[in-house]
């Protein structure tokens, strides 16, 4: 399958002064502080993290307009909750894309990101483009929109150490905590971030366990600077399922006992590594070669248990990713001229088991995917107050699918 996705889009420079970002390091964002041109952004930033009185990031995402919430499991902290851009209902996560660092995040099973997994502390700010401008630059899952999470970096000037500890208490038998560390001293950088969460939660068999952790190291030089990122986390979540109500038989678990549930043995797990790494070089005076890749590695555990037995859910998915880009800043025919190009590939393998009996699994599904794409995007500043914005991407899926079983 291929995919071209050209745009063209001319908007006033001077709308989007209230909306620009600082400049940062490049191996952050693929739009270099800048929001693409002619669309609707929101940035969220740490202060606002910090400050927000909304016990979880999808509900400070939700802050900004045209967002929506949709809330599968009902558990503390987030877990499980799909943040929806302009209204897509249960197809929101395949049409929400989510980025860490200016890399995509939305995995090939579709089972939308948990942003429970991100330790809060760690956000340098959050950027929310709506609309799909956002297409040529990323690729799929981008009609609704993009939300860009960047992460900070501890890098500053001269030699400084920090460290932050916090807890809390609450009901339900809830605990968490948090440890931030940074360290820069020249040109070298380190930062630190560890989280952790568990709360019986309102409903029996709702219990929730959440360890979060986010480790970088970076250099940053006059010509060139170089990262390397790596994440973890574990979580596990009871599913108490749905009360039973029936009008006709008068039976109404949901008045008679609201926190019960219907199935007290079900869960779900996941754990999930993300390791990252790159570097960023000055070719000449406004030329950057910016190369970086990385891995992605999650493990899902579930169980459902019913009157026919118990179904047990293995699933393991790697993806492997390398996104090669240019960013070029100079003058063309008098006009001033960004012109962002690159590559990006990404190498997918999904293996789950499943059935009933664990370790003789019913049936077995088998999925590769492989993604080859090439963009191209140029914003040209016509006058003080305009800039006029076209690019294209063409993009390639080799899909490979097979269920193997019943035994």
């Amino acid at each position: 399958a291929s995919l071209l996705a050209p745009t063209a889009l001319v908007a006033p420079a001077r709308a989007q002064h209230s909306e620009m970002l600082p400049t940062i390091d490049v191996t952050a964002s693929r739009l270099f502080g800048n929001t693409v041109t002619g669309t609707s952004t929101t940035v969220i930033t740490a202060e606002d993290v910090a400050r927000s009185p909304s016990a979880t990031l999808q509900e400070i995402i939700a802050q900004a307009p045209g967002v929506q919430l949709h809330s599968l499991y009902g558990a503390v902290g987030g877990a499980g909750t799909v943040v929806d851009l302009r209204g897509f209902g249960a197809f929101a996560t395949a049409n929400t894309l989510v980025l860490i660092n200016g890399r995509r995040v939305n995995d090939v099973d579709l089972a939308g990101i948990d942003f429970a997994a991100i330790p809060r502390e760690a956000i340098e700010r959050i950027e929310i483009t709506r609309g799909n401008s956002g297409a040529v630059l990323y690729g799929d899952n981008a009609v609704g929109g993009v939300i860009n999470i960047v992460t900070k970096t501890g890098a500053g000037a001269g030699k400084t150490a920090s460290l932050r500890v916090e807890g809390g208490v609450g009901s339900f038998r809830q605990h968490e905590g948090s440890v931030a560390a940074t360290m820069n001293s020249g040109p070298f950088s380190a930062a630190a971030f560890f989280s952790g969460l568990r709360s019986d939660g309102y409903r029996v068999n709702n219990a929730l366990e959440q360890r979060n952790a986010v480790g970088e190291i970076r250099y940053s030089g006059v010509d060139f600077s170089a990262f390397f990122n790596i994440s973890a986390d574990d979580q596990r979540l009871g599913l108490p399922g749905a009360r039973y109500v029936d009008p006709t038989l008068g039976i109404n678990e949901l008045v008679t006992d609201r926190r019960g549930t219907s199935t007290p043995l079900n869960y779900g797990a996941k754990q999930g590594v993300n390791a990252t790494a790159g570097f960023t070089y000055r070719l000449t005076e406004g030329v950057e070669l910016i190369f970086d890749g990385g891995v992605r590695d999650k493990q899902q555990q579930s169980a459902y248990f019913s009157a026919w037995g118990p179904y047990y859910v293995d699933a393991h998915l790697r993806t492997w990713s390398l996104t090669p880009r240019l960013n070029i800043t100079n003058d063309m025919f008098g006009l001033r001229s960004r012109i962002l190009a690159g590559l990006d590939y990404y190498d997918a393998d999904y293996w789950s088991p499943r059935g009933g009996v664990r370790g003789a699994p019913d049936n077995i599904y088998d999925l590769a995917q492989r993604t080859y794409a090439a963009y191209w995007q140029q914003t040209l500043s016509l006058t003080p107050a305009t800039d006029f914005s076209y690019g294209g991407r063409l993009q390639r899926t080799d899909l490979n699918a097979r269920e193997v079983g019943p035994f």
